[in-house]
């Protein structure tokens, strides 16, 4: 009887172990996607945030309005508007990001915000 019971117990506590461990896993794999996708967006970032610093924010034309989507990894959509704002989705896990410019002088802030709250970087909550 003294093996049952042990064996139980052990069967109890790693389904315990699992009941926790597979959803922290998919949250991790979550948040490591999309970190990918924000660090492959980093370079468009920049190249909107060189033209609208040479630019006025209200120019109609950016000239960013078509943006292949192959050219970066883990998103399945992604647009930049003639403002400069970039809105993107991650592919897997469909996490929307939102960076959004703002022109201070001849440098430019970006201001992020993405849904859903619990697998968006803590900047964009």
């Amino acid at each position: 009887m003294r093996c049952f019971a042990s064996g139980i117990a052990g069967f109890l506590v790693a389904g315990l172990l699992a009941a926790i461990a597979i959803p922290s896993y998919g949250n991790y794999t979550s948040r490591a996607t999309l970190s990918e996708a924000m660090a492959a967006i980093a370079p468009l970032r920049d190249k909107v945030a060189e033209s609208l610093a040479k630019t006025s924010r209200n120019s109609s034309d950016s000239g960013f309005a078509s943006v292949p989507r192959e050219l970066v990894p883990n998103v399945n959509y992604l647009k930049v508007m003639p403002d400069g704002t970039i809105v993107f989705r991650s592919a897997k896990h469909g996490q929307l990001i939102v960076y959004e410019p703002e022109v201070r002088g001849s440098t430019v802030i970006w201001k992020c915000i993405g849904a859903p709250a619990k697998d968006v970087p803590p900047t964009c909550r």
